[in-house]
């Protein structure tokens, strides 16, 4: 609770299950002052610990009404702090790969990954919160209002090229050369895509169609038929958005 304009903790609150504060009854017959102190810098430890280590965000919920006024006054300055995301036309080699990806037009990444075209990247952009990160790793910029709202337009789109495994379901960004892509005025696509098999009777298998399908509704889908499979490349799959806030 938040009392008189400090954070006042209260072990005999404590869950029962709670291990962290272990002998406290028997400390608090010793020395009273000290167990509670010590109570004290465990409570907070702990809190401090779960709020700072989340890798995509964590939510508190207070029933104290005044704690929760002064938490949240104190994020107000964290926000306001976090940076634009930064383009850095050069980076050391050391952090290539480990902090920073490349970051392509979607008509480079496709070239590079795809064909093995020799591109200049457009520059380096820190990446954190996407896990280890490899050379198979890009960034591309989204364009357009098809899929939000989970991706928005102008979001910096990280994403692994020549991905393993199914493909259904997952948001992919493609080349398809009979195509038109409203978003990106071409043969690129950022979609979530979908396939229909059809087999023969020795169990071999080729797409009946393809379906990139958007998340915004107010958009088409695109489908790309089985005899213009030919035509169609997935490039890499999606990982995630790079956090970004506009400067004020």
């Amino acid at each position: 609770m938040k009392t008189n304009g400090q954070i006042i903790t209260d072990v005999t609150k404590r869950s029962g299950n709670d291990q962290s504060v272990k002998g406290f009854k028997h400390l608090l017959s010793q020395n009273r002052y000290k167990a509670l102190q010590d109570a004290d810098e465990i409570i907070k430890n702990t809190y401090r610990t779960l709020l700072t280590r989340g890798m995509k965000g964590c939510y508190v919920y207070c029933c104290d009404k005044p704690l929760a006024e002064y938490l949240s006054a104190q994020l107000e300055p964290l926000y306001e702090s976090i940076p634009e995301n930064r383009i850095e036309p050069k980076v050391n080699d050391e952090v290539k790969y480990i902090d920073f990806l490349p970051l392509y037009s979607i008509r480079a990444a496709c070239g590079y990954f795809g064909e093995g075209e020799l591109v200049d990247e457009s520059g380096w952009m820190k990446v954190e919160g996407m896990g280890k990160l490899n050379r198979n790793m890009f960034i591309v910029q989204a364009v357009g209002h098809s899929m939000e709202p989970l991706i928005q337009d102008g979001d910096y789109c990280v994403f692994r090229a020549n991905p393993a495994g199914s493909r259904q379901g997952k948001v992919v960004l493609t080349e398809h050369h009979n195509y038109y892509d409203s978003d990106y005025m071409g043969s690129y696509s950022i979609k979530t895509y979908t396939s229909k098999k059809i087999f023969d009777p020795e169990g071999n298998w080729a797409h009946e169609e393809i379906v990139l399908q958007p998340k915004n509704s107010n958009y088409s889908p695109i489908i790309i038929e089985e005899e213009n499979a030919d035509e169609f490349r997935i490039v890499g799959e999606f990982i995630g958005v790079l956090p970004m806030k506009s400067k004020q």
